[in-house]
């Protein structure tokens, strides 16, 4: 994915806003997008520890984001391979949507659980999940609050499931882009399947898909846009 492409998006429909209102939400230790100055920047996670160590927040909130009261007016949510690990993505969404100011935006990135991918780390247990991190040079995965964490992977989180519910409720899809996860590309590299023998790979499983499935699209970035 070109985080340029999405950055420009961001930009483009939050011009003007001065002063912006920003949610991370599920935000870990890190931020995924550039702010302008004068941003005030919240975070809510589920994990004390993580928000210890995101230092780029003005305000931390420990807390479910299925069920805690958000507040409102936030110029922009960015949710960033958060709704795989929720048990209830819809009421993270709709608690999402909810707090979206009139034209403000909702960014989220996460896998989509039908790609080969998705399947996969759903269907295979959590310590094949830490192996995997373990594999690729994340020494300390699961351990102190970091990843991989356990993931649900609801077939709720379906790019096209999020923009009609999304659009049910006033908002509008301003952008869609697949991409390959940094994890599988990581995993490919470590195994040496790459260059024409990752193209041959894809090329066979669209060719036996129908041309449904690209095993490079295992993830997803949507932005939507409230009405102003």
């Amino acid at each position: 994915m070109s985080f340029t492409r999405l950055q420009a998006v961001v930009d483009q429909h939050l011009e003007g806003r001065d002063a912006l209102r920003i949610l991370e939400a599920g935000c870990g230790s890190a931020s995924h997008l550039r702010f302008g100055p004068g941003a005030h920047l919240v975070g809510i996670d589920i994990s004390e520890r993580q928000l210890d160590r995101n230092g780029a927040l003005d305000e931390k909130i420990v807390g479910d984001l299925q069920s805690h009261p958000l507040g409102s007016g936030y110029d922009l949510i960015v949710c960033w391979d958060v709704l795989e690990h929720l048990p209830r993505p819809d009421d993270a969404l709709e608690n999402m949507l909810a707090s979206v100011a009139p034209g403000g935006l909702l960014v989220i990135a996460a896998p989509d659980p039908a790609s080969g991918k998705g399947l996969a780390t759903k269907l295979t247990p959590y310590r094949v999940h830490v192996w995997a991190y373990k594999l690729v040079g994340f020494e300390g995965a699961g351990q102190d609050d970091r990843g991989p964490f356990r993931t649900h992977m609801r077939f709720a989180i379906r790019p096209a499931r999020i923009s009609r519910l999304a659009s049910g409720l006033g908002f509008q899809t301003v952008f869609l882009e697949f991409r390959e996860s940094g994890m599988q590309s990581s995993l490919r590299s470590k195994i040496r399947l790459v260059g024409r023998a990752w193209e041959r790979v894809r090329a066979i499983v669209r060719r036996v898909s129908g041309g449904r499935i690209d095993p490079a699209a295992t993830d997803f970035t949507i932005v939507l846009r409230a009405k102003p």
